[in-house]
Parts: structure tokens; sequence; C-alpha cells
């Protein structure tokens, strides 16, 4: 089994749900998100986002419901659409 390393795990609070995300990179450099497909998570970005992090501040979440992020009652795209805004709001990107 490989093991990727170079990231930072942190949790974040974004309307009423535990969002869990992965950061590279320097903070002060342009920033970065990567989201994952339907049944993704954070981690399927291990292999590219050290590539990227030489450039960017790449940040990884877990959306709603995936792996590490908390649970939520409903699925919409738009929940989906607004987690991103609030995420990104909330980083300063």
């Amino acid at each position: 089994m490989q093991t990727i390393t170079g990231y930072a795990e942190s949790h974040t609070s974004l309307r009423g749900i535990d969002i869990h995300y992965l950061e590279w990179g320097d903070p002060g450099a342009p920033p970065m998100v990567l989201l994952h497909g339907l049944t993704g998570h954070a981690h399927i970005w291990d292999h590219m986002a050290p590539a990227l992090a030489g450039r960017y501040h790449v940040l990884a979440p877990d959306q709603r419901g995936h792996g590490d992020s908390g649970r939520a009652e409903s699925y919409t795209t738009a929940e989906f659409v607004d987690d991103l805004a609030a995420f990104v709001a909330g980083k300063g990107t």
C-alpha cells in the first residue's frame, strides 16, 4: 500500500455540516479548489494535488455526505453549490 504525504487535514463547519478537507501548498499562493465526483472523496486528488501545489494553494473538500464529512438530510445540486460558495468564502479564496 502506498502512503501519500504532504497534505494537511482540517475540518470546518459549513451551513451546519462538519466538512473535512485536505490542503497542499503555500496558503499565500493563488487558490485552487478541487472537487470529487458523486462517489468520490478528497483523497481522489492525492496524486495530482502535489504537482499543482508548487504553483497553487490546493484545497480539496469532502463534500457533504462523502469521505470524512458529515451527513446531511438532503443532497440537492443547489445545496452542493451553496456549500462550495460557503467553503470558498470561508477560506478567503
